[in-house]
Order: structure tokens, then sequence, then C-alpha cells
């Protein structure tokens, strides 16, 4: 399952990289701050299965960018991390179609979990 990771926090990328990486065929890092049209053309090269995107890496465009990725690739699955505790936030990216939002801290056990069903429907 090919997977775009778009973070600039070490410990995520650290446990990722090291603890679940026999849940993904690939991994793909993106932890600089780039312009939504580049995040987006990179999707568009690599055509991800799965998508964890941080807000607060790529905030204020993350919203727009989300919607941008979800046009291109309707079954893309995405999950949708931030420090940001709003409830309209979590509605918003909710009607965008993230399976999954989570506020940070990060449960990383909890975030396997849900890597692993991703996985499952995946190859179903």
């Amino acid at each position: 399952m090919r997977t775009i990771l778009i973070s600039n926090d070490k410990e995520l990328r650290k446990y990722l990289q090291e603890e679940i990486v026999d849940l993904f065929s690939e991994i793909i890092i993106f932890d600089k701050v780039l312009d939504p049209l580049e995040l987006l053309s990179e999707a568009c090269k690599n055509k991800p299965s799965l998508l964890i995107i941080d807000d607060d890496l790529t905030k204020p465009n993350s919203l727009l960018f989300l919607k941008s990725v979800k046009k291109l690739y309707d079954d893309i699955s995405i999950i949708f991390l931030t420090s940001n505790e709003s409830i309209e936030l979590g509605r918003e990216v909710s009607q965008i179609g993230v399976i999954h939002y989570s506020v940070k801290p990060i449960n990383t056990e909890i975030l396997c979990e849900y890597i692993k069903s991703i996985k499952r429907l995946k190859l179903n």
C-alpha cells in the first residue's frame, strides 16, 4: 500500500518508519512546507492509497489541499492529524471524506489500528 505522509513531526515519522513499516509497501514522506500545488502534484505523481496529513505543516491550506486530492482520487483514504481542537474543523474534514481525524498528541496504537483496517479494506 503506497502511503504519503505529510508531516514534520519527528516522532510520528520515526514511529511510522520503524514500528509499522510492514504495513506499507512504500511510504513517501514530505516534511517541509510546500505550496499546496506542489503537494497536489506529488500526490498525483505518486498515486497513494493512503494519505496521512498533519494539519500543523500544511495550514492554512489543508482543507483546500484535501478537497483537491479527493476530487482527483475519490477512493483515497485520508488520515488527518491536527493540534486544532475546533469542532468546526472536524466537521469540515469529515464532509471532505477524511476517514480518521485525530487531535494531537496522537495515540500511536490507535493510529496503527486505523492503518491496519485501511490496509485490509484496500486489499479486499
